[in-house]
C-alpha cells in the first residue's frame, strides 16, 4: 500500500484506532480468617491487541512479583473497606531482601514469609518489609540484660516466629486484615526451645519476655498516652494479653 492508500486507510478507519483500556477489577471477597493462602497469588495479566489496517500487534502485561505483592494491599482495601483509611500499599524500595538482624539469621527473620523457598513453602523470593529488625534486636538485648547479671548481659537465644506477612498470608491466621504484621511491624518471639537457663522455667522466661516488652515501654498498659504500639502473649493466634504465665502460652507479640 503506497503512502496515500495508507493515509486513506487510516482516515477511513480513524474511529477505529480509538482505544480505551480501563481495567476495573471486580470487589475482593469479604476477608475472612481462614480464607487465605501460604502461596503466592497469581499476577493480573492483560493482553492488548490492536489492528489498524493491514498492521496489528499484541502485547502482554503481566506484573512482576513485587507488584503482585503490592496488588494484594489494593484488594485489601476492596476486601475491608472498614480498613481502606489505614491500608498504605507498599512502594517498591520499601521491599528488600530481610536478611539478618544482629542477633537473628535470615532464616528467623523470614520462616514466615511465605516469598521465600524454604518448607513448608515453596516460593521463589526472598523479600520482606523489615520495619521489624531493629525492634526484634532491641528486645533481644532487653531480654538478655534481665537474664544477665549487672554490667554483664546474658547470651541466651531467642526464636522469631511470624514477621511480615503479606496480606494473602495473614488471612490464614490472622483476625486483623490489616495488622502490625501486615505493615512489617510486628515480629513473635519465644525463648529458643534447646536454650536452657538455670533457674527459670520455659514459662518464665515468657514472663521475662514479656517484661522486655514493657521495659520498651511496648503495649498500653503502662502508657498514659497510648500510641501505636503492641504487646501481649498468645496462644497460636489466640491474643491472652498479659497472661505471660499460662502454660500453653508459646509465644509474645511485640510491634511498634
Amino acid at each position: 500500500m503506497d503512502s496515500r492508500g495508507h493515509s486513506e486507510c487510516l482516515a477511513q478507519k480513524s474511529e477505529r484506532r480509538r482505544v480505551s483500556f480501563v481495567p476495573a477489577p471486580p470487589l475482593g471477597p469479604k476477608y475472612k480468617t481462614g480464607e487465605g493462602s501460604r502461596l503466592p497469588s497469581k499476577p493480573l495479566s492483560y493482553t492488548i491487541e490492536a489492528a489498524i489496517c493491514s498492521q496489528n500487534g499484541k502485547r502482554s502485561i503481566t506484573q512482576d512479583e513485587l507488584d503482585t505483592i503490592r496488588q494484594e494491599y489494593e484488594n485489601l482495601k476492596l476486601a475491608s473497606p472498614s480498613d481502606a483509611a489505614r491500608v498504605v500499599v507498599p512502594e517498591w524500595n520499601d521491599f528488600n531482601s530481610g536478611g539478618a538482624s544482629v542477633h537473628f539469621t535470615s532464616d528467623q527473620m523470614l520462616y514466615n514469609n511465605p516469598y521465600v523457598t524454604k518448607a513448608p513453602y515453596n516460593q521463589v523470593a526472598n523479600v520482606t518489609l523489615d520495619h521489624y529488625h531493629e525492634l526484634a534486636d532491641d528486645v533481644w538485648n532487653e531480654y538478655n540484660r534481665l537474664l544477665g547479671t549487672p554490667g554483664v548481659p546474658g547470651k541466651f537465644p531467642l526464636d522469631a516466629g511470624s514477621t511480615w506477612r503479606n496480606p494473602q498470608r495473614n488471612e490464614v491466621s490472622s483476625l486483623a486484615p490489616y495488622s502490625m504484621h501486615v505493615r512489617g511491624r510486628a515480629v513473635d518471639l519465644e525463648p529458643l526451645k534447646t536454650a536452657f537457663v538455670p533457674g527459670k522455667t520455659r514459662q518464665q522466661l515468657m514472663c521475662v519476655l514479656y517484661q522486655a516488652g514493657l521495659n520498651l515501654h511496648l503495649g498500653q498498659k503502662n502508657k498514659a498516652i497510648p500510641d501505636d504500639t503492641e504487646l501481649f502473649a498468645e496462644v497460636g493466634n489466640d491474643n491472652v494479653d498479659d497472661q505471660c504465665i499460662r502454660v500453653d502460652v508459646d509465644h509474645i507479640h511485640f510491634a511498634r
